[in-house]
């Protein structure tokens, strides 16, 4: 007799085994799988694991991501990132909505790359060297 919990166990790794399946290029089951839709909280600006989290989401065949949230600290610059990262990389349109400001001691390391390069904008229209020499 099996545990009380194998059988949890075991629908729950075929339905991730399915979701996982639908995310593999040239899908290997016959009928075509509608993407996931996806909406993502992030921290983006302290460090590189959200960005690249979000570039994974934004080319990943069989995620469609919806929105993105903000969290943590200053959640009004973390929208200003977010939506200059989805217009450099060419995106489609996604909102970006911000999340509760919160108090941090982290250091924001890209936020003059988001604001812009006078703090005011976020500076779509500029390169990273006009940023560089203009900010």
């Amino acid at each position: 007799m099996s545990p009380g919990w194998l059988p949890a166990a075991q629908a729950a790794l075929a339905a991730l085994t399915t979701g996982l399946l639908a995310l593999v290029p040239g899908r290997l089951a016959a009928q075509p799988v509608a993407p996931l839709p996806v909406v993502v909280d992030l921290d983006l600006g302290d460090d590189i694991d959200d960005s690249f989290a979000l570039a994974l989401l934004l080319r990943s065949p069989g995620l469609q991501l919806l929105g993105i949230s903000t969290a943590w600290g200053d959640t009004a610059l973390r929208v200003q990132l977010a939506q200059r990262l989805l217009h450099e990389t060419g995106s489609p349109p996604i909102p970006v909505l911000q999340g509760i400001t919160t108090r941090s001691s982290t250091k924001f390391s890209q936020a003059r790359w988001a604001s812009g390069p006078h703090g005011g904008g976020i500076g779509l229209d500029q390169t990273d060297d006009e940023l560089s020499q203009n900010g």
